[in-house]
Order: C-alpha cells, then sequence, then structure tokens
C-alpha cells in the first residue's frame, strides 16, 4: 500500500512540475466593424503565464482587406504600455500574408500577464461587399525568458478576428 501511494505521489508531483513548465500563453485578438473605405484598428492581446521577449505570427488577410501602410509603404503596428521597448519588422511574405515580428533589442520583457500587445490598423476596400471577413493570425511563436525555459515555444495557438463590414 505504501508503494502505491509512493508511485501516485511520484505521479501527482510529475504532473505538477510538466504543468507549470508549459504555460499558458493565450492570444486574442478583438472583433472590428467598418464601412467600404473605412479603417479600423484591431487589438491584439496575450494573456501569458511565461515571461515572453519576443513574438512572431503571420497575418492573413482575406481579400479586400489590407494593413494600413505609412509613407514608405511599410505596415503601421502600435505597441502599447506592455511592449513599449519592443520594436516590429513586418514583411510580406505572399499576397495576402504578411510575417509580424515583434521583439526588443534589450532583451525587455512583455510587461503584466494581460492585455493588449500590438494595435493593428486594418482599411478594407471602397468595393468590398458588407459581410463578415476573418483575419488569421497563424504560426504563433513566442521567445521566453527564464533559465528553465526553451528558448521558442511555437505553442500558442492560431486566432482570429472577425471583420464586419456594414
Amino acid at each position: 500500500m505504501t508503494r502505491l501511494k509512493l508511485f501516485f505521489a511520484f505521479v501527482f508531483a510529475s504532473f505538477v512540475a510538466l504543468t507549470i513548465q508549459a504555460g499558458d500563453n493565450v492570444f486574442t485578438a478583438t472583433p472590428v466593424t467598418m464601412a467600404p473605405g473605412q479603417t479600423a484598428t484591431i487589438n491584439i492581446s496575450l494573456a501569458n503565464t511565461d515571461e515572453v521577449n519576443g513574438i512572431q505570427f503571420d497575418i492573413v488577410l482575406p481579400e479586400g482587406i489590407a494593413l494600413v501602410k505609412d509613407n514608405n509603404d511599410r505596415p503601421i503596428f502600435t505597441t502599447t504600455e506592455r511592449t513599449p521597448e519592443f520594436s516590429r519588422m513586418c514583411k510580406e511574405i505572399e499576397k495576402g500574408r504578411s510575417r509580424l515580428m515583434l521583439f526588443s533589442y534589450r532583451a525587455e520583457l512583455v510587461r503584466g500577464t494581460d492585455g493588449v500587445v500590438l494595435s493593428m490598423p486594418v482599411t478594407c476596400d471602397g468595393s468590398i461587399q458588407p459581410g463578415n471577413y476573418t483575419v488569421r493570425f497563424i504560426g504563433v511563436c513566442l521567445s521566453l525568458s527564464g533559465k528553465s525555459k526553451e528558448k521558442v515555444a511555437c505553442e500558442p495557438s492560431d486566432f482570429e478576428a472577425v471583420v464586419t463590414v456594414k
């Protein structure tokens, strides 16, 4: 009987250790509503249990929806109070799909454990039909900090934002 208790104690302790190491890091994106030809901002939030110092994902846009760009034809992204020291890089890797990287040259961490980490303005074509369109965020990877963490974790689930055109 003592061996059985010892066995279950070991199994329980192993399960707790695995749970603590795995961490839960979940992204969400706000839905937005706009009229044809208008612009709206999608806020991207991260609820994290791990120390995060880098974020990467691909943005897949439906036809008729585009990232807003600056005068140099670069997509505009705005960091928040959770990521004030972070730099942004975004490159179109194929039509309608761009790869975004958010990182700190000074190895800063994402501040806090929940809230908006990035804002992303999108615009819709003036001839787009009313309806719901899905912006997908796929291939999500995080760079984790901490002595016991892997350097990169690609476990967070893909996520979406619905763009409603009225």
